[in-house]
């Protein structure tokens, strides 16, 4: 079963009690098509499954980083996955 799902910005908490919003972090604006960005949550929702989630090696923000990889070439700031 994919763990890849729709959330509503800045809500997440509304869906996982254990998690809250922090900040918003703009890391590219691109100008690419739905269809475009669907088959990339395809592509990567076969790799994100909720058997391979693994709090340090594949979790929400690993798949947040290669996300924006696929659609704009940038990866999100390297303090957002470090341990707290």
């Amino acid at each position: 079963k994919s763990g890849v799902f729709a959330v509503r910005p800045k809500l997440a908490q509304d869906y996982m009690p254990n998690t809250r919003f922090r900040q918003s972090i703009p890391v590219a604006t691109v100008y690419i098509s739905r269809r475009c960005v669907d088959k990339v949550l395809n592509r990567l929702a076969t790799k994100y499954t909720s058997a391979s989630y693994d709090v340090l090696r594949c979790n929400c923000n690993h798949f947040t980083d290669e996300l924006c990889a696929a659609l704009s070439g940038r990866q999100i700031p390297d303090w957002v996955n470090r341990p707290a």
